[in-house]
């Protein structure tokens, strides 16, 4: 039994990749609402600097238990693109 419930908690919290990384955003980004984060990119974010972006790249990794490649960093240009590749890399 123990190692279903695991696989159900399992699930639910990877059950919503979307509002999970909404939050890493916020903390990144506090100023920007749930709505301006699901466009946001460097181009519609002043403070979305390389150093932004690796303090993304490592709160995602902290919030998902995955490792992203340095060469990855390139495709995390905006809210979209980074959802998109947690939605593949992301076991469901």
């Amino acid at each position: 039994m123990p190692v279903i419930r695991s696989s159900i908690i399992r699930y639910k919290s990877m059950s919503n990749v979307s509002e999970r990384l909404i939050k890493v955003f916020a903390a990144v980004f506090p100023e920007l609402t749930p709505e301006e984060i699901r466009i946001a990119s460097p181009a519609s974010v002043a403070a979305w600097s390389s150093l932004a972006t690796i303090t993304i790249v490592s709160l995602i990794e902290e919030e998902f238990e995955i490792d992203i490649p340095p060469d990855r960093f390139e495709d995390m240009g905006s809210f979209e693109l980074i959802l998109d590749y947690l939605n593949q890399t992301v076991p469901a």
